[in-house]
Protein backbone atom coordinates (compact mmCIF):
# COMPACT_ATOMS: atom_id res chain seq x y z
CA UNK A 1 0.00 0.00 0.00
CA UNK A 2 1.35 3.43 -0.92
CA UNK A 3 2.14 6.08 1.67
CA UNK A 4 -0.68 8.28 0.39
CA UNK A 5 -3.26 5.50 0.52
CA UNK A 6 -2.10 4.06 3.85
CA UNK A 7 -2.45 7.42 5.57
CA UNK A 8 -5.85 8.03 3.97
CA UNK A 9 -7.26 4.64 4.87
CA UNK A 10 -6.32 4.83 8.54
CA UNK A 11 -7.85 8.28 8.88
CA UNK A 12 -10.98 7.27 6.98
CA UNK A 13 -11.59 4.30 9.27
CA UNK A 14 -11.11 6.45 12.35
CA UNK A 15 -13.64 8.93 10.98
CA UNK A 16 -16.11 6.15 10.24
CA UNK A 17 -15.79 4.88 13.80
CA UNK A 18 -16.35 8.34 15.28
CA UNK A 19 -19.32 9.28 13.14
CA UNK A 20 -21.03 5.91 13.13
CA UNK A 21 -20.57 5.37 16.85
CA UNK A 22 -18.86 2.00 16.44
CA UNK A 23 -16.10 0.72 18.65
CA UNK A 24 -13.43 0.12 16.05
CA UNK A 25 -12.77 0.68 12.37
CA UNK A 26 -13.19 -2.98 11.67
CA UNK A 27 -16.81 -2.89 12.76
CA UNK A 28 -17.50 -0.19 10.19
CA UNK A 29 -16.08 -2.40 7.48
CA UNK A 30 -18.31 -5.26 8.52
CA UNK A 31 -21.45 -3.13 8.57
CA UNK A 32 -21.02 0.02 6.48
CA UNK A 33 -23.72 2.63 6.85
CA UNK A 34 -24.63 5.86 5.12
CA UNK A 35 -24.62 8.77 4.98
CA UNK A 36 -22.60 9.38 8.12
CA UNK A 37 -19.02 8.28 7.36
CA UNK A 38 -16.44 10.69 6.14
CA UNK A 39 -15.22 9.46 2.79
CA UNK A 40 -12.09 11.55 2.40
CA UNK A 41 -9.59 12.84 4.89
CA UNK A 42 -9.91 16.29 3.41
CA UNK A 43 -13.42 16.34 4.86
CA UNK A 44 -12.05 15.28 8.23
CA UNK A 45 -9.54 18.12 8.05
CA UNK A 46 -12.27 20.61 7.18
CA UNK A 47 -14.61 19.56 9.96
CA UNK A 48 -12.09 18.83 12.69
CA UNK A 49 -9.34 21.29 11.85
CA UNK A 50 -6.62 18.70 11.45
CA UNK A 51 -4.36 17.90 8.55
CA UNK A 52 -2.72 14.69 7.40
CA UNK A 53 -1.33 13.09 4.29
CA UNK A 54 -4.61 11.61 3.19
CA UNK A 55 -5.80 15.04 2.15
CA UNK A 56 -3.81 14.64 -1.01
CA UNK A 57 -5.99 11.87 -2.36
CA UNK A 58 -9.11 14.01 -2.47
CA UNK A 59 -7.56 17.30 -3.42
CA UNK A 60 -9.59 19.52 -5.69
CA UNK A 61 -9.68 23.09 -7.01
CA UNK A 62 -12.40 25.47 -8.08
CA UNK A 63 -11.17 27.36 -11.11
CA UNK A 64 -12.56 30.63 -12.42
CA UNK A 65 -16.33 30.03 -12.31
CA UNK A 66 -18.88 32.77 -12.48
CA UNK A 67 -21.25 33.31 -9.51
CA UNK A 68 -24.10 33.04 -12.00
CA UNK A 69 -23.24 29.53 -13.08
CA UNK A 70 -26.06 27.13 -12.44
CA UNK A 71 -26.02 23.93 -10.43
CA UNK A 72 -25.63 22.16 -13.73
CA UNK A 73 -21.88 22.75 -13.60
CA UNK A 74 -19.31 21.58 -11.09
CA UNK A 75 -17.70 24.97 -10.70
CA UNK A 76 -18.32 26.62 -7.36
CA UNK A 77 -19.53 30.25 -7.08
CA UNK A 78 -16.77 30.91 -4.58
CA UNK A 79 -14.25 30.23 -7.32
CA UNK A 80 -15.10 33.52 -8.98
CA UNK A 81 -13.48 35.29 -6.04
CA UNK A 82 -10.09 33.76 -6.70
CA UNK A 83 -7.25 36.19 -7.03
CA UNK A 84 -5.73 36.62 -10.46
CA UNK A 85 -2.71 34.41 -10.96
CA UNK A 86 0.47 36.46 -11.10
CA UNK A 87 3.36 34.12 -11.74
CA UNK A 88 6.96 35.29 -11.76
CA UNK A 89 7.91 32.10 -13.59
CA UNK A 90 6.80 33.12 -17.07
CA UNK A 91 3.16 32.01 -16.80
CA UNK A 92 3.93 28.57 -15.32
CA UNK A 93 1.37 27.08 -12.95
CA UNK A 94 4.15 25.18 -11.18
CA UNK A 95 7.84 26.05 -11.06
CA UNK A 96 10.15 23.72 -9.12
CA UNK A 97 13.79 24.08 -8.09
CA UNK A 98 14.22 21.41 -5.46
CA UNK A 99 16.72 19.48 -3.39
CA UNK A 100 15.65 16.84 -0.85
CA UNK A 101 17.41 15.16 2.06
CA UNK A 102 16.20 12.37 4.32
CA UNK A 103 17.56 11.90 7.84
CA UNK A 104 19.67 8.90 6.93
CA UNK A 105 19.99 9.57 3.21
CA UNK A 106 21.14 13.04 2.20
CA UNK A 107 21.09 14.21 -1.38
CA UNK A 108 18.13 12.13 -2.55
CA UNK A 109 17.33 14.95 -4.99
CA UNK A 110 19.77 17.66 -6.03
CA UNK A 111 18.79 20.81 -7.90
CA UNK A 112 15.83 19.27 -9.72
CA UNK A 113 14.32 22.04 -11.80
CA UNK A 114 11.28 22.12 -14.09
CA UNK A 115 8.07 24.04 -14.69
CA UNK A 116 4.61 23.20 -15.99
CA UNK A 117 2.41 25.60 -17.93
CA UNK A 118 -1.41 25.73 -17.98
CA UNK A 119 -2.84 22.91 -20.08
CA UNK A 120 0.52 21.14 -20.33
CA UNK A 121 1.20 17.54 -19.33
CA UNK A 122 4.75 17.12 -18.02
CA UNK A 123 6.08 13.60 -17.60
CA UNK A 124 8.53 12.68 -14.86
CA UNK A 125 10.21 9.33 -15.44
CA UNK A 126 12.95 7.31 -13.84
CA UNK A 127 13.78 3.93 -12.41
CA UNK A 128 12.18 2.77 -9.14
CA UNK A 129 13.65 4.69 -6.22
CA UNK A 130 14.83 7.59 -8.36
CA UNK A 131 12.77 10.12 -6.39
CA UNK A 132 9.69 10.57 -8.57
CA UNK A 133 7.17 10.21 -5.74
CA UNK A 134 9.44 12.24 -3.45
CA UNK A 135 8.86 15.20 -5.77
CA UNK A 136 5.09 14.69 -5.51
CA UNK A 137 5.34 14.58 -1.70
CA UNK A 138 7.41 17.74 -1.69
CA UNK A 139 4.91 19.62 -3.87
CA UNK A 140 2.08 18.56 -1.57
CA UNK A 141 4.21 19.47 1.47
CA UNK A 142 3.85 15.96 2.88
CA UNK A 143 7.54 15.12 2.72
CA UNK A 144 8.11 16.01 6.37
CA UNK A 145 5.86 13.13 7.39
CA UNK A 146 8.36 10.78 5.77
CA UNK A 147 11.29 12.36 7.59
CA UNK A 148 12.37 14.34 4.55
CA UNK A 149 13.40 17.97 4.20
CA UNK A 150 12.89 20.02 1.04
CA UNK A 151 15.14 22.93 0.09
CA UNK A 152 14.88 25.41 -2.72
CA UNK A 153 11.66 26.72 -4.20
CA UNK A 154 8.26 25.36 -5.25
CA UNK A 155 6.17 28.11 -6.81
CA UNK A 156 2.51 27.30 -7.41
CA UNK A 157 0.51 30.05 -9.10
CA UNK A 158 3.12 32.51 -7.86
CA UNK A 159 2.93 31.32 -4.24
CA UNK A 160 5.96 29.81 -2.53
CA UNK A 161 4.70 26.51 -1.17
CA UNK A 162 7.76 25.92 1.00
CA UNK A 163 6.86 29.07 2.93
CA UNK A 164 3.20 28.14 3.46
CA UNK A 165 1.87 27.11 6.84
CA UNK A 166 0.06 23.80 7.15
CA UNK A 167 -3.31 25.55 7.34
CA UNK A 168 -2.62 27.24 4.00
CA UNK A 169 -1.44 23.97 2.47
CA UNK A 170 -4.66 22.20 3.51
CA UNK A 171 -6.59 24.84 1.61
CA UNK A 172 -4.39 24.52 -1.46
CA UNK A 173 -4.48 20.73 -1.44
CA UNK A 174 -8.20 20.85 -1.11
CA UNK A 175 -8.96 23.43 -3.78
CA UNK A 176 -6.18 23.73 -6.30
CA UNK A 177 -3.96 20.65 -6.38
CA UNK A 178 -5.33 17.19 -7.11
CA UNK A 179 -3.73 13.78 -6.78
CA UNK A 180 -4.61 10.57 -8.59
CA UNK A 181 -2.79 7.88 -6.59
CA UNK A 182 -1.26 4.66 -7.78
CA UNK A 183 -3.55 2.01 -6.32
CA UNK A 184 -7.33 2.50 -6.38
CA UNK A 185 -7.79 -0.66 -4.33
CA UNK A 186 -6.01 0.90 -1.36
CA UNK A 187 -7.01 4.53 -1.94
CA UNK A 188 -10.77 3.94 -1.74
CA UNK A 189 -12.21 3.10 1.68
CA UNK A 190 -13.90 -0.33 1.51
CA UNK A 191 -16.39 0.74 4.18
CA UNK A 192 -17.87 3.56 2.13
CA UNK A 193 -20.18 3.54 -0.85
CA UNK A 194 -19.02 5.24 -4.02
CA UNK A 195 -21.50 8.07 -3.57
CA UNK A 196 -20.10 8.74 -0.10
CA UNK A 197 -16.59 9.09 -1.54
CA UNK A 198 -17.81 11.52 -4.17
CA UNK A 199 -20.08 13.45 -1.78
CA UNK A 200 -17.40 13.98 0.84
CA UNK A 201 -14.85 14.98 -1.78
CA UNK A 202 -17.35 17.62 -2.94
CA UNK A 203 -18.50 18.88 0.47
CA UNK A 204 -14.95 19.15 1.79
CA UNK A 205 -14.33 22.19 -0.40
CA UNK A 206 -17.67 23.59 -1.52
CA UNK A 207 -20.43 25.46 0.34
CA UNK A 208 -23.00 24.13 -2.12
CA UNK A 209 -25.08 21.15 -0.95
CA UNK A 210 -24.50 17.74 -2.47
CA UNK A 211 -27.99 17.62 -3.98
CA UNK A 212 -27.04 20.50 -6.28
CA UNK A 213 -23.83 18.80 -7.38
CA UNK A 214 -25.31 15.35 -7.86
CA UNK A 215 -26.53 15.95 -11.41
CA UNK A 216 -23.28 17.40 -12.78
CA UNK A 217 -21.36 14.65 -10.98
CA UNK A 218 -23.44 12.15 -12.94
CA UNK A 219 -22.42 13.97 -16.12
CA UNK A 220 -18.78 13.75 -15.07
CA UNK A 221 -19.08 10.01 -14.45
CA UNK A 222 -20.55 9.57 -17.91
CA UNK A 223 -17.67 11.64 -19.30
CA UNK A 224 -15.31 9.19 -17.59
CA UNK A 225 -17.19 6.23 -19.10
CA UNK A 226 -18.69 5.13 -15.80
CA UNK A 227 -22.29 4.17 -14.98
CA UNK A 228 -24.21 7.05 -13.45
CA UNK A 229 -27.27 5.26 -12.08
CA UNK A 230 -28.33 4.82 -8.47
CA UNK A 231 -27.11 1.25 -8.43
CA UNK A 232 -23.55 2.36 -9.21
CA UNK A 233 -23.65 5.10 -6.57
CA UNK A 234 -24.62 2.53 -3.95
CA UNK A 235 -21.82 0.10 -4.73
CA UNK A 236 -18.75 -0.39 -2.59
CA UNK A 237 -15.22 -0.29 -4.03
CA UNK A 238 -14.88 -4.09 -4.02
CA UNK A 239 -17.97 -4.34 -6.23
CA UNK A 240 -16.38 -2.55 -9.19
CA UNK A 241 -13.39 -3.31 -11.39
CA UNK A 242 -9.94 -1.84 -10.81
CA UNK A 243 -10.32 0.26 -13.95
CA UNK A 244 -13.65 1.64 -12.73
CA UNK A 245 -12.14 2.37 -9.32
CA UNK A 246 -9.35 4.38 -10.97
CA UNK A 247 -11.96 6.37 -12.88
CA UNK A 248 -13.75 7.11 -9.59
CA UNK A 249 -10.49 8.47 -8.18
CA UNK A 250 -10.05 10.64 -11.26
CA UNK A 251 -13.62 11.93 -10.87
CA UNK A 252 -12.92 12.82 -7.24
CA UNK A 253 -9.74 14.62 -8.27
CA UNK A 254 -11.32 16.82 -10.95
CA UNK A 255 -14.63 17.63 -9.26
CA UNK A 256 -13.54 21.24 -8.71
CA UNK A 257 -11.34 21.67 -11.76
CA UNK A 258 -7.81 21.63 -10.29
CA UNK A 259 -5.12 23.95 -11.56
CA UNK A 260 -2.60 21.13 -11.10
CA UNK A 261 -3.22 17.40 -11.36
CA UNK A 262 -0.54 15.07 -10.01
CA UNK A 263 -0.93 11.54 -11.38
CA UNK A 264 1.43 9.18 -9.56
CA UNK A 265 1.73 5.93 -11.54
CA UNK A 266 -2.04 5.94 -12.20
CA UNK A 267 -1.97 3.03 -14.68
CA UNK A 268 0.48 0.67 -12.99
CA UNK A 269 -2.28 -1.47 -11.44
CA UNK A 270 -4.24 -1.78 -14.70
CA UNK A 271 -4.18 -4.17 -17.62
CA UNK A 272 -3.12 -2.96 -21.05
CA UNK A 273 -6.61 -2.12 -22.28
CA UNK A 274 -7.50 -0.23 -19.10
CA UNK A 275 -4.17 1.63 -19.23
CA UNK A 276 -4.93 2.87 -22.73
CA UNK A 277 -8.42 3.99 -21.69
CA UNK A 278 -7.21 5.83 -18.59
CA UNK A 279 -4.48 7.59 -20.55
CA UNK A 280 -7.06 8.70 -23.09
CA UNK A 281 -9.28 10.07 -20.33
CA UNK A 282 -6.41 11.92 -18.67
CA UNK A 283 -5.38 13.42 -21.99
CA UNK A 284 -8.93 14.56 -22.69
CA UNK A 285 -9.41 16.08 -19.23
CA UNK A 286 -6.04 17.82 -19.44
CA UNK A 287 -7.11 19.55 -22.65
CA UNK A 288 -10.75 20.14 -21.69
CA UNK A 289 -10.04 21.74 -18.31
CA UNK A 290 -6.69 23.34 -19.28
CA UNK A 291 -5.10 21.70 -16.25
CA UNK A 292 -1.40 21.54 -15.71
CA UNK A 293 -0.55 17.88 -15.18
CA UNK A 294 2.46 16.21 -13.58
CA UNK A 295 2.46 12.63 -14.79
CA UNK A 296 4.82 10.39 -12.79
CA UNK A 297 5.76 7.05 -14.29
CA UNK A 298 8.55 4.62 -15.08
CA UNK A 299 6.76 3.70 -18.31
CA UNK A 300 7.97 5.86 -21.16
CA UNK A 301 5.32 4.48 -23.48
CA UNK A 302 2.53 5.99 -21.42
CA UNK A 303 4.47 9.25 -21.10
CA UNK A 304 4.83 9.41 -24.88
CA UNK A 305 1.08 8.95 -25.24
CA UNK A 306 0.14 11.69 -22.76
CA UNK A 307 2.82 14.32 -22.28
CA UNK A 308 4.26 17.19 -24.28
CA UNK A 309 7.49 17.42 -22.27
CA UNK A 310 9.37 14.96 -20.09
CA UNK A 311 12.10 15.01 -17.47
CA UNK A 312 14.33 12.02 -16.71
CA UNK A 313 15.56 11.48 -13.14
CA UNK A 314 18.92 9.78 -12.67
CA UNK A 315 21.14 9.79 -9.62
CA UNK A 316 19.01 12.35 -7.82
CA UNK A 317 19.23 14.84 -10.66
CA UNK A 318 17.06 15.76 -13.61
CA UNK A 319 19.44 14.41 -16.23
CA UNK A 320 17.37 15.49 -19.23
CA UNK A 321 14.33 17.67 -19.78
CA UNK A 322 12.66 18.65 -23.01
CA UNK A 323 10.05 17.78 -25.62
CA UNK A 324 8.98 14.14 -25.55
CA UNK A 325 10.11 13.42 -29.10
CA UNK A 326 13.57 14.78 -28.32
CA UNK A 327 14.16 13.10 -24.96
CA UNK A 328 12.62 9.78 -25.94
CA UNK A 329 15.12 9.17 -28.69
CA UNK A 330 17.99 9.60 -26.24
CA UNK A 331 16.55 7.44 -23.49
CA UNK A 332 15.29 4.27 -25.12
CA UNK A 333 18.55 2.51 -24.32
CA UNK A 334 19.22 3.64 -20.76
CA UNK A 335 17.29 0.83 -19.10
CA UNK A 336 14.26 2.78 -17.99
CA UNK A 337 11.99 0.58 -20.09
CA UNK A 338 12.09 -2.87 -21.56
CA UNK A 339 13.23 -3.25 -25.19
CA UNK A 340 9.80 -4.62 -26.05
CA UNK A 341 8.25 -1.19 -25.52
CA UNK A 342 10.55 0.62 -27.95
CA UNK A 343 8.36 -0.05 -30.97
CA UNK A 344 5.27 1.14 -29.13
CA UNK A 345 6.98 4.38 -28.16
CA UNK A 346 8.19 5.10 -31.69
CA UNK A 347 4.73 4.33 -33.04
CA UNK A 348 3.22 6.77 -30.53
CA UNK A 349 5.72 9.47 -31.47
CA UNK A 350 4.89 9.06 -35.15
CA UNK A 351 1.21 9.84 -34.65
Amino acid sequence: MSFFAEALTSRQEAAVARREGVGAPGEAVAAPREPGPVGQEAAVARREGVGAPGEAVAVQHEAGASPKESAGTLRDPAASRQEAIVSPSGGAVLSVHLSVDYRNKPGVLRDVEFDIRPGEAFGLVGASGSGKSTIALAILRLLEMRGGAAHGSILFEGRELLACREKEMRQLRGRKIALVPQSPASALNPALRLETHLREAWLAHSPRPWKEARSPVRDLLIRLELPADEGFFRRYPHQISVGQAQRVLIAMAVLHRPALLIADEPTSALDTVAQREILGLLRGLNREFAMAALYISHDLASVAALCQRVGVLRGGRLAECGPVETVMGADLSVGLISPGLSGLIHATEAR
